[in-house]
């Protein structure tokens, strides 16, 4: 007997995965009962019976139902796939600000600053006020990117903590750079940035990030000061 074919939607949006699968078991079940029921001695009308049936589905739009219907459930899962990972990076970067508040507190109780502290205490502070006399040495066409980001690193760590100081181009100025070379005491004397107090040789980008982060630069560059008596 053959099976009831079964009923066409009346829309092709917005069904149920088990309606889909359920009207596709129906239309499996009702071709191959016809297959079997159709007599006939040749092959052949089994063929066209499954050219008739490809075409039917192809003019039911059952297949391009069902490849909308998996393109809407693959964007459902990397949609989910993507708030996953916006969530995991979210707490990412809460873990990482949490680490840096702590590092912050950690620098500051080394530095004996209270938690409460404001920068303009530090910037009017005697302290930093009596450092004069800092020259960095300097290179605006360095050789390689390091070098550059170690530059903008002192820079910007001398006009964040208010500290007075002169920066001179090596690159561009003569003079400085035979000044720095005949002064400096460094191991690479040739490698910049380079901070002078008084006329003589302080330290590198490295010492100075060390010193820093011991919270005794301020301290540092009043003893060379008063070593240099300037």
């Amino acid at each position: 007997l053959v099976k009831p074919f079964p009923p066409r939607p009346r829309v092709f949006f917005s069904h149920s995965e088990q309606f889909l699968n359920e009207r596709q078991s129906g239309l499996n079940a009702y071709w191959d009962s016809l297959s079997k029921a159709v007599p006939g001695a040749h092959s052949f009308e089994g063929k066209e019976i499954k050219t008739v049936r490809s075409q039917l589905y192809k003019f039911l739009e059952v297949d391009e139902h069902m490849s909308r219907f998996r393109r809407r459930k693959d964007e459902e899962r990397r949609l989910r796939a993507v708030s996953a990972a916006d969530k995991k990076l979210q707490e990412q970067r809460r873990e990482l600000t949490k680490l840096r508040k702590k590092k912050a507190q950690t620098t500051r109780e080394k530095m004996g600053v209270a938690e409460d502290w404001k920068l303009e205490r530090l910037y009017n502070s005697p302290e930093i006020q009596a450092i004069k006399n800092v020259v960095v040495f300097v290179s605006m066409c360095p050789a390689s990117t390091m070098i550059r980001k170690h530059t903008m690193s002192l820079v910007n760590l001398f006009r964040a903590l208010n500290i007075k100081f002169e920066t001179k181009d090596v690159s561009s100025d003569r003079k400085s750079r035979e000044y720095m070379l005949e002064n400096s005491t460094a191991a690479n004397k040739r490698l910049t940035p380079q901070v002078f107090k008084g006329g003589k040789f302080l330290a590198q980008w490295p010492q100075i990030q060390d010193i820093h982060e011991e919270g005794k630069l301020v301290s540092f560059l009043l003893s060379a000061a008063a070593a240099t008596g300037k």
